[in-house]
Formats: structure tokens, C-alpha cells, sequence
């Protein structure tokens, strides 16, 4: 998985800034911004999902090996 703000969320982030806080640009870029910050966190959580997942598989599939070594 890759993950790139890129320079869209600098543009974003200085729009936000530089708009007065009560217009229509001000809510859309603080929507975006809200919105890369929600994506990135899933992008951590996925992330440490699949590591766990990795981790689990690998401890199962040692154990597994371990069970059939012993029964010969």
C-alpha cells in the first residue's frame, strides 16, 4: 500500500489557512483536509492489521511444523 499527500494537501492545508473561516472554500478545504487525514488513518490501521495478520500466520504455521516434527 502507498500513500502520497503529495502537494495537494499543502495546497489545502495553506488554502484552509488563508480563507476567512465562514465561507464555502473554507468548509470544502477543511473537508478535504479532514478527509486526507481520515484515509491516512485507515491507511495505519490496514497497515498494522496486515502486520499482525503476518505475525499471527507465522507463529501458527511454526507451531504447525513443530506438531508434525514431534508425531514422526
Amino acid at each position: 500500500m502507498h500513500y502520497s499527500a503529495g502537494v495537494s494537501g499543502l495546497a489545502v492545508s495553506g488554502t484552509a489557512a488563508a480563507l476567512p473561516g465562514n465561507g464555502a472554500l473554507w468548509l470544502a478545504a477543511r473537508l478535504l483536509l479532514d478527509g486526507a487525514g481520515g484515509l491516512f488513518g485507515l491507511y495505519l490501521l490496514a497497515g498494522l492489521g496486515l502486520s499482525l495478520t503476518g505475525r499471527v500466520m507465522r507463529i501458527r504455521h511454526a507451531a504447525a511444523a513443530n506438531g508434525s516434527r514431534q508425531q514422526k
